[in-house]
């Protein structure tokens, strides 16, 4: 089981964390995390708090966020891609 932490860059605010093995849907490449907060564009970063990071991440990039609900984002590689809806696979 790895567990992953995405954090708002340049931002105050309380860190969400997520279970790679409950919370990615690499179908849909979406994580569930729980009135998670984010906005589509908003700039954030993955840490790993334990295990390995999921495929297809990096944790020492930045990423974007595509909201897809209040529960529900995906992550994309530029601001753009976020507004775009062109998500990280």
């Amino acid at each position: 089981m790895s567990k992953f932490t995405v954090k708002a860059r340049f931002e105050i605010g309380a860190a969400k964390s997520y279970n790679s093995a409950t919370a990615v849907d690499i179908t849909n490449d979406n994580i569930t995390i729980a009135n998670h907060g984010f906005k589509t564009g908003q700039n954030v970063g993955i840490s790993v708090t334990s295990g390995t990071i999921t495929t297809g991440l990096t944790a020492t990039t930045a990423y974007y966020v595509i909201q897809v609900d209040a529960s529900t984002i995906a992550l994309a590689t530029s601001r753009a891609n976020a507004f775009a809806g062109t998500k990280v696979n």
